[in-house]
């Protein structure tokens, strides 16, 4: 019987903290009606991360497609993320290359990011 692994999923926008292992939603803050994504979240949930030693999946760090709109905001956001997460931590990027290829653009900024593309 294999072991039952535990993730913590930290949601960027600040919204919600999701633990896999029990399956419970707990709110970290009040959330608006509608999606709002205000750029103090992703600091606050990146420090969240930082203060368990469980793996963690960080996704919405493109705030829903709100930071596609322009090549410096999605690099900024890859190169802030991979630079506040742990290293046993993943990242969930939703693609919608309707415009541009971005499953080939989100790998290039993970491998120009990510502590896994950099040899020691």
């Amino acid at each position: 019987m294999l072991g039952r692994a535990v993730v913590t999923i930290i949601d960027c926008t600040g919204g919600l903290l999701m633990k896999a292992a029990k399956c419970t939603i707990c709110q970290l803050a009040p959330i608006p009606v509608g999606e709002v994504y205000l750029e103090q979240d992703p600091p606050r949930m990146f420090k969240v991360m930082r203060q368990t030693r469980r793996p963690c999946l960080a996704f919405k760090i493109l705030a829903a497609g709100r930071l596609s709109e322009r090549k410096k905001w999605v690099e900024k956001a890859f190169r802030e993320t991979f630079q506040a997460i742990k290293a046993n931590d993943a990242v969930i990027i939703g693609i919608y290359d309707r415009y541009s290829d971005q499953a080939v653009e989100n790998a290039e900024y993970t491998r120009r990011f990510s502590s896994l593309s950099h040899s020691d």
